[in-house]
């Protein structure tokens, strides 16, 4: 009697004789079940609410329930350590900036920053800006280092990037500040409003409605172009900070050893995302843009952060946590 061989099963003879896998029929119908992202920053952070934002979509566009959950510590980087450790089926992500600063800003990091993910998609960009109160006399960059110059005082910090961003901008202006740590930029800002502390490099997303409402007053951007919300807000190195340019950008990663189909399937899903005009829309308002690369440019981005970050840290001479 003849035998038909069906299409599917030539294709997978096919792929067993050339030595190719054939992927599981999970990967194939990836994805099928919820989604779980994690977050190392506060509910209710800039850092939140454009997550939150990426979750919904991701939600839309993969017809799949997506939970985010926030699990902050460790500056940012607590997930890490859960989704190095997860099972590398693309249903486990993290969304993060701060992988680079791992090894600088860490006595005991809980992942290997090098092997233990792969780079998915790049998400967001997010500018950072240095601002005072709108009750001090400071209508300046040049005003505010001569103010620390004569009488040291304190700043604020709420991310792991800030950290190193205001002491980078004391390194260059020589004024001189004491740091004080909070969990996130939402306990500095108060502090910030009522001149207990000097000035915040905190990201523009919080900084400039603040600004706007009349509680901060924004000095500079730390980006090397203005941002078309804020165009009288000059950059740092137009305020007079030589060689100052600073902006986090976001990205989503997954445990290694996650199939390459399905690391596909999520870049997709993003590149989706990120190409939606509502999506432009929406970072706009948040002081934000999307980052149309792929994850060749992250691989390569990465590599360069490790090492600016490196110049960096040896140049304040920030001691890690």
């Amino acid at each position: 009697m003849a035998r038909f061989t069906t299409p599917l099963a030539v294709i997978g003879i096919t792929a067993a004789l050339c030595g190719f896998p054939l992927p599981s029929m999970a990967q194939q119908n990836y994805p099928d079940k919820p989604i779980h992202v994690l977050l190392g920053f506060l509910p209710g952070t800039s850092s939140d609410i454009l997550s939150r934002y990426y979750t919904k979509k991701l939600q839309e566009v993969s017809k799949q329930t997506v939970v985010l959950e926030n699990k902050p510590g460790m500056l940012g980087l607590l997930p890490g350590g859960t989704v190095a450790r997860a099972k590398p089926d693309g249903y486990t992500i993290w969304f993060t900036p701060s992988i680079p600063q791992a090894r600088y800003l860490l006595k005991e990091v809980p992942f290997d920053p090098d092997k233990d993910f792969i780079s998915v998609a790049p998400l967001f960009e997010t500018p950072s800006m240095l601002s005072v109160s709108a009750k001090s006399s400071i209508k300046s960059v040049a005003e505010l280092v001569a103010h620390l110059k004569k009488r040291p005082g304190r700043y604020g910090y709420g991310a792991p990037t800030t950290v190193v961003a205001s002491e980078y901008f004391l390194s260059q202006t020589g004024a001189k500040a004491e740091g004080v740590g909070y969990r996130g930029a939402s306990q500095a800002l108060p502090e910030v409003e009522s001149m207990t502390l000097d000035f915040i490099i905190n990201d523009a997303m919080t900084a400039w409605p603040l600004s706007k409402a009349g509680r901060l007053r924004a000095l500079a951007v730390t980006t090397n172009k203005r941002l078309s919300v804020a165009p009288d807000v000059p950059t740092m190195e137009e305020a007079g900070v030589p060689d100052y340019h600073f902006a986090g950008w976001w990205g989503a990663f997954v445990p290694a050893g996650t199939p390459p189909e399905v690391v596909a399937k999520l870049a997709a899903l993003f590149a989706e995302i990120n190409n939606m005009p509502e999506t432009k829309a929406f970072l706009e308002t948040a002081v934000a843009a999307p980052v149309l690369e792929d994850a060749n440019w992250m691989r390569t981005q990465l590599v360069k952060d490790t090492e600016t970050w490196g110049r960096l840290v040896k140049l304040t001479n920030l001691q890690p946590q």
